[in-house]
């Protein structure tokens, strides 16, 4: 179910000390799995790779300290020693990835200007961009053995080309504007003053004795990730990998052993997240999502429209409906991403193009489809906790979501209009994250439904195309004609299933019925009742149907009569008759007592007299009643 991806490191310890022995790597096959600094050659000068805590995708600068002073004496695997080690995990193949032991982050396969172009970004564990390496043709600088080092799992996102290491920016240190890590195609053996990286590794031992442990991150007990990690025995166990958000994990307690050698552990992995979400569609639950807030303070509801290619998100259109097109699932995991259907397409998700246009992506709009998916597109995306405050967002209980394994390209509602106040579209936004780009989703914010009182009880007939559920005081009957009567059945689960008209009463105060999307489908069957979810043109047939409503000339008495109207509402149910009937009408039969019986008292004496809930009354107002063991409707 989940992707496995192993990923293999050295564990960040706490006060471990490491010592430099022995010579920089010679060979290509001489670089294996271990900690290491790694001196950076570049525009002629030369200083070691050092992590920056501040300088967001030029973090991979090259410092003015020189190997030498470094290898000659302990380091710390913590604080500013920590910032020059790098953890190298090397494949079968030769490829290699390189983790910083400060941040634990790593080197991406992406540039600031996309796949393997310009300043080198960083991505966390279990991230599909994680960069793989290959180290190339060696260079010897002053009798230094270096390498050219290639990008392995990515090329240069213009032409195609093989991308390598190269430097950005000028002079040694640790600022924006000296050296740091960048992708660019072409390479250069020579030592001339050319931007062209050749590295030497100097691998660093641990004085302390080390275990190899895996951790092996579970969710529901399905391998999602796994990690195999170097750590110093005595030592804590390593932190977790950073796991994708709304996702907790607690590592092992304790600390390592010999015994921990060649050893997996567990972590389980929960999902804390504001929606539900499922493998496939089938049995998917659906949400009802807004994006944003417009300056009026409204939620503008995230709708799918089949006339265009985008979605729009107008401060207007801020109230949910009863269709297909207002429902979205997530489909998939966190550490793979989701899929986001949209109910009303079949197999109909979102998709979006992984090209920005500048760097805001106001053009690029996202659209739901059931095609197979273009190049250059996505349709797997992660979601991301919404800060509140501070100038992130004000919309408590929200999250953002961006294209998989590319957290800047978070969807943003965007003006496109030249005033940039109108046309509000789903685009992107590639400038962090604020009220534009938080997202909420809800099961519980369908419109309620209005009742009509007659005589003490509440009626509505209603019908939808997907299963809901009634959550108030308000019960759920379907009926079959049976003569001139409908026989009623009620819903005990109070799921109204997709497809079923149903008749909705309430014998109590409430005057509208709240409902919400089901999880289950129900089983109330749909017995003579059906119904239409768009409003249904019946001018000229008027005869054909029997709606909810009360009977002429006797206003007290409510069933499904002929109706006067030319057109049914949406989302009502009714009865079609067809052309050839002499039915008028049709009286609710609630186990033999039916709506057009009045000669039952509201005051009957020496008799046992219960409401439907099971309580004993010892007055029947108007409404349904028990007694004397027979259901009974009072007027």
């Amino acid at each position: 179910m989940g992707l496995f991806l192993s990923l293999l490191g050295v564990a960040q310890v706490s006060a471990q000390d490491y010592r430099y022995s022995g010579s920089p790597i010679s060979t290509t096959t001489g670089l294996t799995t271990g900690r290491y600094l790694i001196s950076v050659y570049s525009k002629g000068q030369e200083g070691l790779l050092y992590w920056s805590n501040t300088l967001d995708d030029t973090r991979f600068s090259v410092s003015a300290t020189s190997a030498s002073s470094k290898t000659s004496s302990t380091m710390t695997a913590s604080g500013e020693d920590a910032k020059y080690m790098w953890d190298i995990v090397v494949d079968g193949e030769g490829q290699f990835t390189i983790k910083s032991v400060s941040s634990s982050n790593y080197t991406s396969k992406k540039g600031a200007l996309g796949e393997g172009k310009h300043n080198v970004l960083y991505v966390s564990a279990g991230n599909a961009n994680i960069g793989k390496h290959q180290l190339e043709t060696l260079v010897t600088i002053s009798d230094i053995p270096h390498f050219t080092v290639k990008l392995a799992n990515g090329v240069f996102i213009d032409d195609g080309a093989d991308t390598y290491f190269h430097c950005n920016g000028e002079g040694r240190g640790t600022t924006k504007d000296h050296m740091h890590l960048g992708y660019w195609k072409g390479v250069t053996t020579s030592k001339d003053n050319n931007s062209s990286v050749k590295m030497a590794f100097y691998r660093m031992e641990p004085e302390a004795g080390i275990s190899t442990i895996t951790y092996d991150y579970q969710m529901n007990g399905v391998s999602m990730m796994t990690e195999q990690l170097i750590a110093a025995n005595g030592a804590a166990f390593p932190n977790l990998a950073s796991l994708p958000a709304f996702c907790t994990g607690t590592k092992p307690e304790g600390t390592v052993s010999a015994g921990d050698n060649n050893t997996t552990k567990v972590i389980n992995v929960t999902w804390n997240g504001p929606f539900n979400y499922s493998s496939t569609v089938g049995e998917a639950k659906w949400y009802l999502m807004t994006l944003a807030k417009a300056p009026n303070g409204n939620l503008p509801v995230v709708r799918y429209n089949p006339e265009h290619q985008y979605i729009t998100l107008e401060q207007g259109d801020y109230t949910f409906t009863y269709a297909k097109n207002d429902q979205w699932a997530f489909v998939g995991n966190p550490f793979d991403g989701f899929k986001i259907y949209n109910r009303a397409l079949p197999n109909g998700r979102l998709i979006s193009s992984t090209t920005m246009s500048g760097t805001t992506g106001k053009s690029t709009l996202p659209y739901v489809s059931a095609d197979e998916l273009p190049s250059g597109y996505t349709d797997t995306w992660d979601v991301y906790e919404q800060g509140v405050g501070g100038g992130q967002s004000a919309i408590s209980g929200g999250f953002a979501i961006s294209q998989h394994g590319t957290p800047a390209n978070k969807i943003n509602r965007r003006a496109q209009g030249q005033d940039n106040n109108s046309d509000f579209r789903m685009a992107y936004w590639t400038g962090g994250s604020d009220n534009g780009s938080t997202f909420t989703v809800s099961q519980a914010s369908l419109p309620n439904i209005t009742l009509n009182p007659v005589n003490g009880t509440s009626y509505a007939s209603f019908y939808v195309d997907y299963p809901v559920v009634v959550t108030n005081n308000v019960k759920v009957y379907t009926g079959t004609k049976n003569g001139n009567r409908l026989d009623m059945a009620e819903a005990g689960d109070k799921i109204i299933p997709a497809n079923v008209g149903v008749v909705l009463i309430s014998e109590t105060a409430a005057t509208t019925a709240e409902i919400s999307i089901s999880d289950k489908t129900g089983t109330l069957e749909s017995g003579s009742l059906t119904g239409t979810t768009t409003g249904l043109p019946i001018t000229g047939q008027q005869s054909n149907y029997l709606v909810l409503g009360r009977k002429t000339g006797d206003p007290n008495k409510v069933g499904f009569y002929q109706p006067t109207v030319t057109q049914i509402p949406a989302n009502r149910a009714y009865i079609y008759l067809g052309s050839s009937n002499n039915v008028q009408g049709l009286a609710f039969n609630f186990d033999g007592a039916t709506t057009d019986i009045n000669s039952i008292s509201a005051t009957t004496n020496k008799q046992e007299i219960y409401d439907l809930s099971g309580r004993r009354v010892m007055k029947a107002n108007k409404g349904l009643y028990i007694i004397n063991g027979k259901k009974c409707f009072i007027k």
